[in-house]
């Protein structure tokens, strides 16, 4: 009888020890995966294991060169382990590269010599861009992106980043200049960043002085500092009208086509020789304008 009390008291008090014991469960491997991944899995473990088991689960990001961002690098205490009611549990999850300086020195620079600093700094190119830009010259760069912010000072190891370069001073539009007068017109092109060639040429209707026209066309695109070329009237292409008189008729013809106009009608006696002109002699006239000869005997 004292044998059989005495077991069931050893009995007893195991069953005491084991309902007194704190709920358990073995942590599972949640290495690598992403962190909504792991939380999900370690949830998952606590509610299997029943008896209101809960762990308290810690985050602590680290840089890492070859864990995705956001992944689990390692956890603790391992997997395998098991973990009472109310254990800790921490999660290194990765913050991705540890980050790196950008060159500051390179505005100004050649995109090959950008290219070549950037490598050398654990970084790389993204996508080229050109913007026009009055003082830098072309191909020079302007400023580097990284996705919306401009000009970072240090980024993620291996971040590929973006350049903008010079496309140099932005082209000019030829100017309307018709009208104007040449020291206008030049004035009118210095604003904008071009030189003047000048050329003349006859005009039955423009002023002398005055520009006819420009012979890059109005409106077109030339680049900063080229010339335009201004056309300017010289006015009409006038003639002085000779004098014929005294000359047979063939000399006549010659004197008046010689000085650039035409012959019209021959007037007066068909013996006769030439005597005058109409228009007169000594009137100034436009060339090619027709002249009629008068004979006389």
């Amino acid at each position: 009888m004292a044998l059989v009390l005495v077991v069931g008291l050893i009995g007893g008090g195991w069953f005491v020890r084991q309902a007194l014991r704190p709920a358990s469960a073995t942590i599972p491997n949640v290495d690598s995966m992403v962190l909504a991944e792991a939380q999900r899995r370690l949830a998952e473990t606590q509610r299997s294991a029943g008896d209101g088991l809960a762990w308290k689960i810690t985050v602590r990001k680290s840089f890492n060169e070859t864990v995705q961002q956001g992944a689990v690098i390692r956890q603790e205490p391992p997997a395998g382990e098991r973990l009472d009611d109310g254990g800790r549990i921490t999660l290194i999850v990765s913050d991705g590269p540890p980050p790196v300086a950008v060159p500051l020195d390179m505005i100004g620079r050649s995109e090959p010599e950008v290219e070549a600093a950037l490598v050398a700094a654990g970084l790389g190119k993204g996508a080229v861009v050109t913007l026009p830009d009055e003082a830098v010259p072309a191909g020079q760069l302007l400023t580097w992106r990284f996705g919306e912010v401009d000009r970072p000072t240090s980024l993620p190891k291996g971040s590929k980043v973006d350049l903008v370069l010079s496309a140099g001073p932005a082209p000019r539009q030829v100017p309307d200049l018709a009208g104007m007068t040449f020291e206008q017109a030049t004035a009118e092109l210095a604003k904008i960043g071009l030189g003047v060639a000048e050329v003349e040429e006859f005009h039955p209707t423009v002023k002398a002085g005055e520009v006819i026209r420009t012979k890059e066309a109005t409106g077109s695109e030339i680049p900063r500092d080229a010339k335009v070329t201004v056309v300017v009237s010289k006015g009409p292409d006038l003639v002085t009208v000779p004098s014929v008189k005294g000359l047979t008729l063939e000399e006549a013809y010659d004197r008046l086509e010689g000085a650039g106009l035409v012959v019209g009608e021959v007037f007066g006696n068909g013996r006769g020789k030439p005597d005058s002109t109409d228009p007169d002699s000594g009137q100034k006239v436009a060339r090619g304008t027709k002249v009629d000869i008068i004979l006389k005997r």
